[in-house]
């Protein structure tokens, strides 16, 4: 794995965007799919559940779908918000536990 870090928030989502999709091509050309034989014993691991079609990380010994939006921006806060959901913080992208 790459020693480079993913781009910071700068505040414009679409140059953000733009910005962590070539750096995620560069260090990580594909997501891991997630397979029957996966375990969530571990937090923080991203994969893309083919079964249900959406990306899920783990958390508390289990796999929690990563809701997705397009054409929303992104809350500043995680109040009000459920788990899974994504929010931005002091310019870093954030999960809802």
């Amino acid at each position: 794995m790459s020693g480079e870090t993913p781009p910071p928030y700068s505040g414009d989502n679409q140059s953000w965007a733009e910005d962590l999709a070539d750096y995620l091509m560069r260090v990580k050309p594909k997501i891991n799919f997630k397979t029957q034989y996966d375990t969530a014993n571990e937090d923080g691991r991203f994969a893309w559940d083919s079964s249900s079609a959406v990306p899920v990380v783990t958390k508390s010994n289990e796999f929690v779908e990563v809701v997705l939006a397009k054409g929303n921006t992104l809350p500043n806060s995680s109040s009000g918000l459920t788990s899974g959901d994504l929010y931005i913080d002091n310019g870093f992208l954030k999960v809802v536990p």
